[in-house]
């Protein structure tokens, strides 16, 4: 039985590489890596290190071309609201009492393009009304029944282990 990632993870995941990325001297592709090597302890990764490459390329391109100054608060704010939002609005349910919304899904629900196009969204969503913003002081941690997910942005990365 395959272990794809949920769409909502793949996502986060993108947006976080990309965020970090704008504050390290470790190539976009090593990013990548680094985030799937952490996800594959939990799914099946194939071709995930190449499409979270595509994606965070993709948003950090979208984010250069709006002239965006403050990129790392939009990539923030993006994964905030895909971690803790269904809908951009409906909480997220991330645990319940039979299953968790981190489980492994049989079949493969996320594409690059469509994170591509769920960002592009985003950024009018967020420059249009400011509530879509992450308060400066979110971070993964503080969601609740995020287990191993709650550690992912402060995961440290070792640059002489990408090598």
């Amino acid at each position: 039985m395959a272990k794809h990632i949920p769409e909502f993870i793949f996502d986060a995941v993108s947006a976080l590489t990309a965020r970090r990325f704008l504050s390290s001297s470790i190539t976009l592709m090593q990013m990548s890596k680094f985030y799937s090597d952490i996800l594959q302890l939990h799914y099946d990764v194939d071709a995930l290190p190449s499409d979270i490459e595509h994606c965070a390329e993709d948003f950090l391109r979208n984010l250069s071309e709006i002239g965006a100054e403050n990129a790392d608060e939009i990539l923030k704010s993006f994964e905030r609201i895909r971690l803790t939002t269904t809908d951009n609005s409906t909480p997220r349910k991330l645990k319940s009492m039979f299953s968790s919304a981190l489980d492994a899904k049989s079949e493969k629900e996320h594409s690059a393009m469509a994170t591509k196009k769920r960002f592009k969204a985003f950024i009018f969503l967020v420059r249009s009304k400011n509530d879509y913003y992450a308060p400066s002081e979110w971070k993964w941690s503080s969601i609740h029944d995020a287990s191993w997910l709650a550690e992912l942005e402060d995961a440290e990365i070792d640059p002489f282990n990408l090598i």
